[in-house]
């Protein structure tokens, strides 16, 4: 490698030879002048040699290692070396230069010592010489300067004394200050500042002058209590001004306010919702519409929006800093009470020995005392005159204000004024409720009157009760009082519906309804409740026939559907926006208004039509009740489905669906009666020769019209009752006119007839026979699908109609069965027809005449066989007689007994033995005295001769004599009479038999809880008569005067003015009305002149005056006080039930 222009020794490695050699010279350099500086150094040390001035420095050879290192690496350092001695030749011939110029300086510097010496001489001298005179300046000063401190020290007491004056005057110009501030801050009424000021002032006065004598300070700090005071007095006066202000107009107006936010914005916006989001089930104020609201509608009703309460704030402040906190409440709270009680203004409690603590414990939100009873409503008070709907909304707006504002200063107070009672608000209106309510309750009895008047309170009262729940206070008052208004407006439209119904009930035709336009016809089915099902044939208009139609009810039916379905919807319309609790409450009432409609109004108005006479308008009012008892069924369905509980598990049944089937079978029961009645009517015209000696090939006349009238009846008047009701009528009217003709064989028949008598009885008997397949539907098949019948009655929907029963076959079953009532009585006619020739025979008896008893057989044989052994047939009878009707005599006293049906003879039975008995224990035995001698008469007659004897017997019961022997018999003074009548029976009695006191007697026998022996089975209740007569109005009054007089008119009897009452039943009695019978009487009991005073009174009565009205017969007795409470009407099986239930109970008791 050519190195030859490179330098050996690197830049770098020459500067540090330079230094090292730079450094070594000044270090000689340094030495040689600090030699030199010193005399003794220079005369005592010795001089330096040549070889200390080339000494080396250790640390310049750690230098040079690098550098020597990396030449050693390149094997360069021979090189170096040789450089290295050629760099120190250079150096070497400088340094030379430079140490020739350093001796010259050397020397110079020698001669500048000597004269440094020199002058440091002169300047020794000078210096002691002003060193001195300056010692000498510097006492003087000092003393100078002891002087001058000694007046600081003086002059700096003086100033410390002057800035401790300033200081204090600073603080007196402070209390100063305060004191004038005190007074400017209490003009200006920043109360809580002066209370600050005031106890800086204090602290100020206590801290700095407590012990300063200065008088004028003495009086300000005197003056704080004052300024105390007055700040209290003032703050108080504010909290009276604050009332002034925000319970005055202003509670109306927040009240009006906070109505109208929910009046009219969120109730539209929640009904808005509703329909679109179709939650009809909830209603307004129930959670869902809360969490629905629009914020910014509830942000205006905050309500620091509405009152100002600073003043509060910095009145608690100021008492909480003096530690008089119950100060001020004590004075607030009467402040408030004072404003409360004007707030309550014109209410006011009566004045009462406890009316000072309710008014006070109203006032303080603790309500009346326990167990008090509440306050009874004057006219004369002035809150009761002042009862208005715009007063009491008025009156209700500015209470809610006061609650809104009593609950926004309690919470604002953090309820430091009452006492941390948490509950006051709520305290407070729980008493003014309690108060309140009595009033409300009133006004809605007396002064609500009209639906509009109703919806207006309640939309008023529910946004209130909205408002009150949603600040959690008590709605239970005020909500019962919504469920009053609830019940009102039920009753209101109860009102109105019976109104309505009244006008279609007087306006209604009772026919069934016919109907000429399919719209219509359309719209009266789905108005109406139907059957499932039911459908009626329509004609078919492709053949050109006209649109009709009739339905089987009137028109009454579907009027007052329409009506009850409006009636409904408006209820429920009431409740459907805002009624929220007490649903089982409001359910029960609905359900009960339903159920007043449809038995209170529609069941007991169409009864009271049952007193009609007419069989066409109760047959049309059997079919209306057949469908309103469906209505009122699928009423009770609708309502179950759609209960205001939203409870699918909830099953409702109007309890009118009963009292309607009651009214039912009711109606079919007149219409019965109507029909026997008028059937009796007929009979007692018809007259049977029984000794006529011709045969007729026709029937009688009066057979005839009595066929006429049943065809007629059945074909046209009863055409519109179900087929059930009708076949019925027909069976249980035949079954009667086969009886009586029965009867009238067997008992009103002479003691001989003719065989020719026999004949034209037959041909009559055969001719109402004849007209059964005329009465029901002659054309087999006229039975539709739908149990429709033509051309009589359709069926209705509470009757089994003939679905799944072929026409024909039911026709003849029909047919079949109805003449089978007639076969008792032809088998009586075959039976005189063969005089009883083959009777005798078993076998042909009971094939022939099975339906004959044998008493009956021998009686009727009698008859007959009498007339053959004696041709002449003369005996006195007479030739023609009248059909036995039951009918009573004139002044026939006696004892009537109702009893189950169908069981008139076994009641009569048990009757007899029980009435034997009783006359034994009361009047002995009358029979003793009868000759034994008739009875074994009797024992030696045949059966045919005993049976005529009876009936001799009883054709001369009226006359007193015996027929068979013409002497005079003694007459029984008890005599059961057939009255021909279901369910009735009557027992003649004579003297010395008194009924009243006879039957009492009996009564009170039953009566005795020691008596458990059931001695009837059959009788149900008895009614005594002491005397009868006549249906007429004239021999009514006769028997009232005689009967009535010795309870109601004699002083030996009456020994005060009874309160009395007329109880009138009617059998088959049409002669004179049930109301002119009662107010006939009650005119004769109470008649002028009287010297006693009787009043009415239906309940309580203490004498009853029973009239009973039987066909052409009145029968009428007083009884007293206790037949109703003690005796149950006269009825054995309800005394032996309420007997037999006491004792039961007593058992279970022990």
């Amino acid at each position: 490698m050519d190195q030859e222009g490179q330098p050996l020794l690197s830049k770098d490695f020459q500067q540090v030879l330079l230094a090292t050699a730079s450094g070594n010279n000044s270090s000689w350099t340094e030495r040689a002048v600090l030699n030199n500086e010193s005399t003794d150094a220079v005369k005592h040390e010795p001089a330096l040699g040549q070889n200390d001035v080339f000494d080396l420095d250790p640390l310049s050879f750690d230098k040079w290692v690098p550098f020597l290192r990396r030449a050693l690496d390149k094997n360069q350092l021979d090189p170096v070396i040789d450089e290295l001695e050629n760099s120190i030749e250079d150096n070497f011939q400088g340094l030379e230069l430079q140490l020739l110029q350093d001796s010259q300086m050397n020397d110079k510097l020698e001669t500048s010592i000597d004269e440094i010496a020199n002058i440091q001489g002169m300047v020794q001298d000078t210096l002691s010489s002003e060193i001195s005179k300056f010692q000498i300046r510097l006492s003087e000063s000092a003393n100078e300067l002891i002087v001058k401190k000694q007046m600081y020290v003086n002059n700096k007491k003086i100033s410390l004394k002057i800035s401790e004056a300033t200081i204090l005057i600073t603080k007196v110009v402070r209390i100063l200050e305060l004191s004038s501030k005190c007074q400017e801050l209490i003009t200006e009424r920043k109360f809580f500042k002066v209370l600050q000021n005031l106890d800086s002032l204090e602290k100020l006065y206590l801290q700095e002058f407590k012990n300063y004598n200065f008088q004028f300070l003495i009086e300000i700090y005197n003056s704080i209590p004052f300024l105390q005071k007055v700040t209290k007095d003032e703050c108080i006066n504010l909290i009276r001004n604050s009332l002034n202000l925000n319970l005055g107009k202003n509670l109306i107006k927040v009240g009006q306010e906070f109505v109208a936010i929910y009046e009219n914005e969120l109730l539209p916006q929640w009904l808005e919702t509703r329909s679109k989001m179709k939650l009809t089930n909830f209603k307004f104020n129930s959670p869902i519409e809360i969490s629905m609201r629009d914020e910014s509608f509830l942000a205006k009703l905050n309500l620091g929006e509405f009152f100002q309460l600073d003043d509060f704030h910095d009145s608690i402040m100021i008492f909480q800093n003096l530690n008089e906190l119950s100060v001020l409440s004590g004075e607030f709270n009467k402040e408030y009470e004072l404003r409360k009680t004007k707030l309550m203004y014109p209410l006011i409690w009566k004045k009462n020995k406890t009316a000072a603590y309710q008014m006070d414990s109203l006032l303080r939100g603790t309500g009346t005392t326990p167990g008090s009873t509440a306050h009874d409503v004057s006219t004369d008070d002035p809150f009761t005159q002042s009862l208005s709907l715009h007063f009491l909304q008025d009156y209700f707006l500015k209470i809610l204000g006061f609650l809104l504002y009593d609950i926004n200063l309690n919470k604002a107070t953090e309820f430091i004024l009452v006492d941390n009672n948490y509950n006051s608000t709520n305290e407070f209106w729980d008493g003014l409720m309690d108060r309140l309510s009595p009033y409300l309750s009133y006004f809605i009895d007396e002064k609500l009157k009209t639906e509009e008047d109703m919806i207006k309170l309640k939309d008023f009262l529910c946004i209130y009760v909205a408002i009150l729940e949603n600040f959690k206070l008590n709605i239970e008052p005020l909500y019962k009082i919504l469920v009053s208004i609830f019940e009102k407006f039920c009753s209101v439209s109860l009102r109105a519906f019976d109104d309505e119904f009244q006008i279609l009930l007087n306006d209604d035709d009772f026919m069934p309804l016919s109907i000429n336009d399919k719209t219509l016809y359309e719209k009266v089915l789905k108005i109406c409740w139907m059957k499932e099902g039911e459908h009626l044939s329509l004609p078919d208009p492709t053949n050109g026939e006209p649109f009709a139609v009739t339905l089987p009810f009137s028109p009454l039916y579907p009027m007052t559907c329409t009506l009850a379905k409006k009636t409904y919807s408006k209820i429920t319309a009431f409740l459907s926006i805002f009624y929220r609790h007490e649903l089982h409450t409001l359910n029960n009432i609905l359900v009960k208004t339903m159920d007043d409609i449809f038995n209170d109004i529609v069941n007991k108005k169409i009864r009271s039509k049952l007193e009609s006479t007419s069989r066409e308008e109760i047959a049309q009012i059997l079919v209306n009740l057949d469908y309103f008892i469906i209505a009122a069924k699928e009423f009770s369905n609708f309502m179950t489905r759609e209960n205001i509980l939203q409870n699918p598990d909830m099953e409702i049944r109007l309890s009118s669906i009963k009292y309607l089937a009651e009214s039912r079978k009711l109606a079919e029961t007149k219409l019965i009666e109507l029909i026997d009645s008028k059937i009796s009517d007929i009979l007692e015209t018809i007259e049977i020769d029984w000794q006529i000696t011709e045969v007729r090939q026709d029937p009688d006349i009066s057979i005839i019209d009595l066929a006429q009238f049943l065809e007629m009846m059945f074909a046209s008047t009863l055409q519109n009752l179900p087929y059930s009701v009708q076949t019925l009528l027909i069976f249980r009217e035949f079954d009667s006119l086969t009886r009586q003709f029965m009867g009238l064989l067997l008992h009103d028949t002479p003691s001989t007839i003719t065989h020719e008598s026999i004949m034209n009885f037959e041909v009559d008997v055969n001719y109402l026979e004849s007209i059964i397949p005329r009465i029901f539907p002659s054309t087999p098949g006229t039975i539709d699908s739908n149990g429709y019948q033509s051309p009589m009655t359709p069926s209705t929907p509470t009757f089994p109609n003939a679905n799944g029963v072929d026409a024909p076959t039911l026709f003849e079953n029909n047919i079949k069965s109805l003449e089978a009532t007639f076969m008792e009585l032809k088998q009586c006619i075959e039976l005189l027809k063969t005089q009883g020739k083959d009777y005798n025979e078993p076998e042909i008896r009971l094939r022939k005449y099975s339906r004959i008893r044998q008493e009956d057989a021998a009686l009727l044989l009698s008859k007959i066989q009498h007339f053959v052994s004696s041709v002449e047939g003369a005996n006195g009878d007479d030739t023609s007689f009248k059909v036995s009707s039951g009918f009573l005599d004139p002044g026939t006293s006696g004892i009537y007994a109702t009893c189950s049906r169908r069981h008139e003879r076994q009641a009569a039975q048990e009757l007899q033995l029980l009435f034997e008995e009783k006359f034994q224990e009361l009047y002995g035995d009358i029979k003793e005295g009868e000759d034994e001698s008739e009875n074994d008469e009797k024992k030696d007659l045949s059966i045919e001769d005993q049976i005529k004897k009876e009936l001799q017997e009883l054709k001369g019961e009226e006359t007193g004599k015996d027929l068979s022997s013409g002497e005079t018999k003694k007459k029984d003074p008890l005599a059961f009479i057939d009255l021909n009548c279901e369910c009735v029976t009557f027992c003649k009695t004579r003297k010395p038999i008194v009924p009243e006191e006879f039957v009492l007697s009996i009564m009170k026998d039953l009566a005795d809880p020691k008596n458990m022996v059931k001695r009837t089975r059959y009788v149900q209740k008895l009614t005594p008569i002491t005397y009868s007569c006549n249906a007429k109005m004239e021999q009514l009054i006769k028997l009232a005067n005689l009967v009535i007089g010795p309870h109601f008119h004699d002083p030996s009897n009456v020994k005060k003015n009874y309160k009395f009452a007329v109880e009138v039943t009617r059998r088959n009695f049409n002669t004179i009305e049930r109301m002119d019978i009662i107010n006939q009487v009650v005119k004769l009991v109470n008649k002028e002149g009287s010297e006693f005073n009787h009043t009415v009174d239906l309940k309580n009565y203490d004498k009853l005056i029973l009239v009973e009205c039987f066909k052409s017969n009145i029968g009428m007795c007083v009884v007293d006080g206790d037949y109703k409470t003690k005796y149950r009407k006269y009825n054995v099986q309800q005394l032996y039930e309420s007997k037999f239930r006491k004792d039961e109970d007593k058992s279970v008791k022990q």
